[in-house]
């Protein structure tokens, strides 16, 4: 951002004092930490012979000796100015005596100032600024219709916040024979309408306008947004408005500490509740693996389980098998008794001449009944009962027996015949 030149017209009750221009600041820009600038070279411009005259002093409290020769040059413009309009006046009164006309200027205080400062980046080249003032200075004062003689100094303070420009003079025109300020800009008066006053006012702003111009111009800136009702605000109405935005600041801020507070507590919340979060999912973590290490203990265990009834299941059909096969063996043997009593039975029945022939003949069908059991329980019978065989065999031997008893009785029986 550029810098932008200002004009501001100080008011009676602003006019600066030659002691806080040139011998000491104000207590509150004498704080090094508030004012970096504080203790720099300022600049007196004035006026000698209609020539500018550059004078560098600081504002330690030893200028007194300016202040009187500032006081000396005002008291001189005064005494110039008045003596002038004196004799102008003189002058017309005697050329028409039947005029109403006042030899005696009535503005009691000729002093005047106005303010040059500087907006935007506030950065100045200090090498050519003074040129551009005294220019500037120069502009001002014919557009006012006064002179360079008129100046009473240029005071440039570089040891403030920001440079800034004061200018006092004299406001007598000669050119005039009346001050700029009523020459100038008309005042109001009683009954006039508002459409006039409303021009009026508007008449002023233009030509008020017209010094923003040269301003900006001469000093080399950028001019500031025309038409603006920004106005300059005096000591205490800026004390005023400064105190309300204290204030008002001072209520924002209570609001927004609460505000703050009142996040700050919901951060803590937040971060209480994100702790609670974090501990459940890391139980839930461990509890998921403890959970999974479970599974997988339960599948082993399954495993093992589904195994084991494998095995119980085998050994129960080995079981069963042998169960069968016991009882098997145990109706076989049961039929062969059951049979060899059947058989003596039915023998005895027999006629004698025939109870041979019929022993033979059961002799054959019980050998070849025990064939039959013996194939069988050769695939079935469990390798632990030794017995059953034992028996089967004793069966065999006891057949053999008979049938080769019933052949020494067929043998015995032809040899007596």
């Amino acid at each position: 951002m550029a810098n932008i030149g200002i004009y501001r017209e100080a008011n009676k009750h602003e006019i600066s004092t030659f002691n806080h221009l040139i011998n000491t600041q104000d207590i509150k820009n004498q704080d090094p930490e508030k004012n970096p600038n504080f203790g720099k070279t300022n600049l007196l411009i004035y006026v000698e012979n209609g020539e500018f005259k550059e004078y560098e002093f600081k504002r330690d409290g030893n200028n007194q000796s300016d202040i009187d020769m500032l006081h000396t040059i005002e008291r001189e413009l005064d005494k110039e100015a008045r003596d002038h309009y004196k004799e102008h006046k003189t002058k017309e009164k005697l050329a028409n005596p039947a005029k109403k006309v006042r030899t005696v200027l009535q503005s009691k205080d000729l002093r005047k100032e106005f303010v040059l400062a500087i907006g935007g980046d506030r950065q100045i080249d200090e090498s050519t600024f003074a040129e551009k003032v005294k220019k500037t200075v120069d502009a001002v004062m014919d557009a006012k219709g006064l002179d360079r003689g008129n100046i009473i100094g240029i005071f440039i303070h570089n040891d403030e916040k920001t440079t800034h420009v004061h200018c006092q003079y004299n406001d007598y025109s000669k050119q005039y024979c009346t001050t700029s300020a009523q020459h100038a800009r008309p005042k109001m008066t009683k009954g006039m309408t508002k459409k006039t006053k409303s021009n009026l006012i508007k008449l002023q702003r233009e030509e008020f306008g017209k010094f923003q111009d040269i301003v900006s111009e001469h000093l080399e800136m950028e001019r500031g947004e025309k038409g603006s009702q920004a106005k300059h605000l005096s000591k205490a109405e800026h004390f005023e408005k400064k105190s309300k935005e204290v204030e008002q600041l001072e209520r924002t801020t209570a609001k927004l500490q609460k505000t703050k507070e009142k996040l700050e507590d919901e951060i803590k919340t937040n971060q209480d509740m994100n702790l609670i979060i974090k501990a459940g999912r890391d139980r839930a973590k461990r509890e998921m693996e403890e959970y999974q290490l479970g599974v997988q203990k339960a599948a082993l265990e399954l495993t093992k389980l589904n195994k084991a009834v494998d095995s119980t299941k085998t050994e129960l059909n080995a079981l069963k098998r042998s169960k069968n096969d016991v009882q098997l063996q145990k109706l076989s043997i049961d039929e062969v008794r059951h049979r060899d009593a059947l058989f003596t039975i039915v023998m005895n029945q027999q006629p004698e001449d025939k109870q041979m022939e019929f022993i033979g003949n059961r002799a054959k069908e019980t050998d070849n009944l025990m064939q039959e059991y013996g194939r069988f329980y050769d695939m079935k019978k469990p390798s632990s009962e030794p017995s059953f065989d034992k028996m089967v065999e004793d069966v065999r031997q006891a057949n053999i027996a008979i049938q080769h008893q019933a052949k020494l009785d067929d043998l015995e029986e032809l040899t007596i015949e």
